[in-house]
């Protein structure tokens, strides 16, 4: 069973940063509800997935914990680009999404069979280098991020090297945004573009460290 000082211990090593300014992003969102808590030591709660992915948008999505709140605001709730057609209730999230790949990765397991070959011509046909990337947060910079554009993208490997996509928006935004420039051609007033990017390597590390069959 992963506590929540565990979940803080594996994202801050699988982003490469202090597992004291983590664990300050993990109390801040915790206050708002965003972490399970049911006590301390044998009482703790168990870390689920959803867990794993507020923590993980809070640290990406913000410099300081003091923000962490602000990020999750700003892009849990975001909707599925491939579900617009279909009425909120069955549209995909963008936190519930995130959740769902952490066992997925875990049972799959494929980027261990996807090592990034010496030299470009021997690529295999269909590998797709913008997989690695697993998440991508894009904001325009302001100071009511509430009503400015934000995206978000996640991206995973298939086994035969290539890769599949889902982009999430806001309810009422019609154009499918994939990478900043295609952000920055929609959005040509926007001035400065926030991006935050969380390789598929810590996304395998944080699923294996919590999730996997050795825990």
């Amino acid at each position: 069973m992963a506590t929540s000082t565990d979940l803080s211990n594996i994202v801050a090593d699988a982003l490469g940063v202090t597992c004291e300014s983590t664990y300050l992003h993990l109390k801040t969102i915790r206050k708002h509800g965003k972490i399970s808590f049911k006590g301390y030591g044998r009482g703790a709660a168990a870390m689920t997935p959803l867990d794993a992915a507020h923590l993980v948008i809070a640290v990406a999505g913000s410099t300081f914990a003091k923000d962490s709140m602000t990020s999750l605001n700003r892009f849990c709730g975001l909707l599925s680009d491939k579900d617009r057609s279909n009425p909120r209730p069955s549209r995909r999230t963008l936190e519930t999404f995130l959740a769902e790949q952490f066992p997925r990765i875990v049972s799959n397991h494929h980027y261990k069979h996807l090592e990034t070959p010496a030299h470009y011509d021997h690529y295999p046909p269909r590998y797709n280098l913008a997989a690695h990337v697993a998440l991508k947060l894009m904001w325009v910079a302001g100071k009511d991020v509430d009503s400015l554009p934000r995206i978000a993208v996640v991206r995973w490997f298939r086994k035969d090297g290539g890769s599949d996509a889902m982009s999430f928006s806001p309810k009422g935004q019609s154009i499918i945004i994939l990478d900043e420039a295609q952000f920055a051609r929609h959005f040509e007033k926007a001035g400065l573009i926030q991006a935050r990017l969380v390789t598929a390597r810590a996304l395998e590390k944080i699923s294996l460290s919590l999730f996997g069959q050795s825990r």
